[in-house]
């Protein structure tokens, strides 16, 4: 008995069914928390979706990156944890226990929001922040243009800067990717310091090596600091 050919549409159901069955196997273990939008995504448009899933779907990094992260940044992220476990709030929410599986850090008390509905008023409070800061101004920005908006925000730095604040911008550079040239060059001049995060190279590696180099001697340098600090109010506090 010779089966029938299998026809293009019988082919294109059959692949379309399997994708699906396969997601539900598979989605829930590799995305825990985006599970919901992937698995809708691939019983709508089963191949767009796979190819998206196999692109960018995956949390995977590469393995000289995740040593680094072990052996330099997760020793940070647990010794401020730990600093900061005392002043964890009473009870604990569940949106509280994601925060801190996806950044290490736990929810603390004391804290306070304000939800701003506008823009503009959103960046005139920031202004306004940035104007009554003593110590220091620490950014991190998706997107920082160097138009009328940005500049107003680079003009508070500098006011920043000159009274002696310790002023720091990092940029993410994809979606500061048309107006990052100018942007630097204004903080700069500024006086701002600034840092675009795992920049993009086309020739080179993908992202700037934080454990190799000045630039990794520097962040040791800052984290064994930090953990010589931590140690030194412990012992002041016992």
């Amino acid at each position: 008995m010779t089966l029938p050919p299998l026809d293009l549409a019988t082919a294109y159901s059959v692949a379309n069914w399997t994708i699906r069955i396969g997601a539900l196997v598979v989605v829930p273990f590799k995305r825990r928390f985006t599970a919901a939008a992937w698995l809708l995504l691939l019983f709508f448009l089963p191949i767009p979706g796979l190819i998206l899933f196999v692109l960018i779907g995956q949390p995977k990094f590469p393995k000289a990156r995740v040593d680094r992260f072990r052996d330099t940044v997760r020793p940070f992220f647990d010794h401020v944890g730990q600093s900061l476990a005392p002043h964890a709030p009473a009870a604990r929410s569940p949106i509280a226990e994601v925060a801190e599986r996806l950044g290490f850090f736990p929810a603390v008390g004391g804290n306070s929001i304000d939800l701003i509905g506008d823009y503009d008023p959103v960046i005139q409070r920031l202004i306004a922040d940035i104007d009554a800061a003593n110590e220091r101004v620490f950014l991190l920005v998706y997107i920082f243009a160097d138009d009328e908006v940005g500049r107003s925000v680079i003009a508070a730095l500098g006011r920043a800067v000159k009274r002696g604040v310790d002023c720091r911008v990092l940029v993410d550079p994809v979606g500061s990717s048309h107006w990052i040239g100018g942007t630097e060059r204004c903080l700069r001049e500024a006086g701002v310091k600034f840092r675009a995060a795992l920049p993009w190279h086309w020739l080179r590696r993908r992202t700037r090596r934080p454990g190799s180099g000045a630039a990794g001697a520097r962040l040791r340098q800052a984290l064994g600091a930090g953990r010589r600090r931590g140690r030194g109010q412990t012992r002041r506090r016992r």
